[in-house]
């Protein structure tokens, strides 16, 4: 079957072979911003402040980047889905140390189409693994927002279920359902903390990372998803309280040691800059004195 041709602007119409190589074309330039723009300051400044036009003060680049994943993973144009990964990455490496970056997309979203992939990856028959990689720079980028931006924080506490999945989530016992409910059933603190059979163990290994088994690729997904929600709980007393309950012991402390054990991942890997382990720490002794 012929591929669906994607929405062309105003310009003049092109054969679907040409569609295709514009395909190909933007995934390739997203790559090269991807490269430019990992731990590189200067270029995620000039990104970050780059205006596409001059309507309502001019929208963002970073806001552009987040319309268009959203567009990518709803599309059946499977040249612009395949342009998804390169996306995500720049947005990833946008809003690693960038605060005005992760504000900026805030306030471009309501974060229901980047959580929507997260449930379509959990709720999928054996963990698609097309989805796999998707919703672990999906989770990264969320990481970046939650930590670095409190209207981020308040929006996806906020963000009902009914707003990013179709599912029944009878896991969740949670009145509201909401997004926090979702990320901890995906997180699966409560099963691991009270030894039931998992088929995933919950620490992250280097083996893993290098790894494309379902397996693997679940604990990770398990591990970033109990990052994502110790940014959310943090500085809310209320949400502390309310997963401490759905816990053995009343306690936080398996989000702790999920923490603990990515943060001794990271330095074990080399992998962890000073700034991050500050961070990391900052966020487990938060934690603890709940």
């Amino acid at each position: 079957p012929k591929e669906e041709e994607a929405p062309r602007g105003g310009g003049k119409g092109n054969d679907s072979d040409l569609t295709g190589q514009q395909f190909w074309i933007l995934n390739h330039a997203l790559k090269v911003l991807g490269s430019a723009t990992f731990l590189n300051g200067q270029n995620v400044s000039f990104i970050e402040n780059t205006k596409l036009d001059d309507k309502d003060g001019g929208s963002k680049m970073p806001s552009f980047l987040l319309s268009m994943v959203e567009a990518q993973y709803n599309s059946k144009v499977v040249g612009f889905r395949e342009c998804l990964h390169a996306s995500l990455s720049v947005l990833l490496n946008l809003t690693h140390e960038s605060k005005g970056c992760c504000k900026i997309l805030s306030g471009s979203t309501d974060f229901s189409g980047l959580a929507r992939i997260v449930s379509d990856y959990h709720y999928s028959k054996d963990q698609e693994r097309s989805l796999s990689d998707l919703v672990n720079l999906v989770l990264g980028l969320l990481i970046n927002m939650a930590e670095k931006d409190a209207e981020s924080r308040t929006k996806l506490c906020s963000l009902p279920m009914d707003r990013f999945s179709e599912h029944e989530a009878v896991e969740i016992k949670s009145l509201d359902k909401n997004f926090v409910d979702f990320i901890f059933v995906v997180a699966s603190l409560g099963e691991q903390a009270q030894g039931q059979d998992l088929e995933t163990d919950a620490e992250v290994t280097v083996d893993m990372l290098n790894s494309s088994s379902r397996s693997g690729q679940k604990s990770i997904c398990q591990t970033y998803s109990a990052i994502l929600l110790a940014f959310l709980i943090t500085d809310d007393a209320v949400l502390r309280k309310g997963i401490a309950r759905l816990l053995p012991g009343f306690t936080l402390k398996p989000l702790v040691d999920a923490v603990k054990s990515f943060l001794d991942f990271l330095t074990f890997a080399n992998a962890l800059t000073e700034k991050q382990g500050d961070v990391l720490s900052s966020l487990i002794e938060s934690l603890k004195s709940s």
